[in-house]
C-alpha cells in the first residue's frame, strides 16, 4: 500500500474510532442538540430543527427558524451516517 493511502486510511479509521468512542449516551440537551440537525437533515433536507426544537434548550433562533447552537464540525462529521444506513442495497 502506498504511504499516502496508508496515511488516509489511518486518519479515517482513527476518526471513526474516536467518533464512536466519545459518545454521550445520557439523554441530555448536549447530545440531543448535536443529533437534531442530523435528524432534520435526513428527514427534511435542512439543518433547521423547527419540528424538534421543543426537545432541547440548546438552540438558537434566527429569524423564524431554530438551529442547533453547537459547532458544526461534530454534526457534519456524523451527518453522512443515516444516509448510508438508508441507502438501498
Amino acid at each position: 500500500m502506498r504511504p499516502d493511502r496508508a496515511a488516509w486510511l489511518c486518519l479515517v479509521l482513527g476518526h471513526a474510532v474516536l467518533t464512536f468512542y466519545f459518545v454521550d449516551a445520557r439523554f441530555t440537551a448536549n447530545p440531543l442538540s448535536r443529533a437534531l440537525p442530523i435528524v432534520s437533515l435526513f428527514e427534511e433536507g435542512t439543518l433547521r430543527i423547527d419540528r424538534h426544537q421543543s426537545l432541547t434548550p440548546d438552540k438558537a433562533k434566527i429569524g423564524d427558524h431554530y438551529y442547533s447552537d453547537k459547532p458544526p464540525l461534530a454534526t457534519s462529521s456524523r451527518g453522512w451516517t443515516p444516509s448510508l444506513a438508508a441507502r438501498p442495497r
